[in-house]
């Protein structure tokens, strides 16, 4: 789980888009 932060950084962001587009909770789609 080395480098992680990097892409949960890039997964935060595109999750927030799809809260905004599809409401739908990052955690949810487990990014």
């Amino acid at each position: 789980m080395h480098g992680d932060k990097t892409a949960f950084c890039i997964c935060i962001r595109l999750c927030y888009l799809f809260i905004l587009v599809n409401l739908i909770p990052c955690f949810q789609r487990k990014c």
